[in-house]
């Protein structure tokens, strides 16, 4: 990754972990609106697996769509780091692992996203390793307006969502 682009991840980063609670809150709630409404024009959704994430601070909060999405029949799953050394991680719907070919959409958080679909995470590669495993996939980003920047140059594994 470039030095500009490492500066300007470390730099949204660090706008992004002191945001205020309420305005994640307010942020999450429309962010989950809008993919609501997108969601909702799809096929039946009953029996979809789908992957969500449970929030680091200042994260767009998915609680709300999970709840939709529990209403609607999908299956939310959420992942689990199962082998830090390796930096590997699995989805898991309560105890069970769901394997990568069985998802229907993936909701991706990030530090960063550019207008083409470029991802850029925390740096570890989980997600880019586990994306991989599961083209089929509907991969969203999800992150606020600031973490949204003109395409830009990725070097190594980041992802198009």
């Amino acid at each position: 990754m470039s030095d500009k682009l490492s500066a300007l991840r470390e730099k949204i980063k660090k706008e992004r972990d002191h945001l205020d609670s309420r305005k994640v809150e307010e942020w999450s709630h429309a962010i989950a609106a809008h993919l609501i409404a997108e969601i909702g024009k799809w096929e039946n959704l009953s029996g979809a697996f789908v992957g969500l994430y449970r929030p680091l601070q200042g994260e767009v909060q998915l609680e709300e769509l999970e709840r939709w999405l529990w209403a609607a029949g999908a299956i939310p799953c959420f992942p689990k780091i199962t082998d830090a050394r390796y930096r590997e991680m699995r989805f898991f719907q309560e105890t069970q692992e769901v394997p990568p070919p069985l998802f229907q959409m993936i909701c991706v958080p990030g530090v960063l996203f550019g207008t083409a679909g470029e991802r850029v995470g925390r740096g570890q590669g989980y997600y880019d390793r586990y994306l991989a495993r599961a083209p089929q996939a509907i991969k969203i980003g999800v992150a606020f307006e600031f973490q949204l920047v003109e395409k830009f140059k990725l070097a190594g594994v980041h992802f198009q969502t």
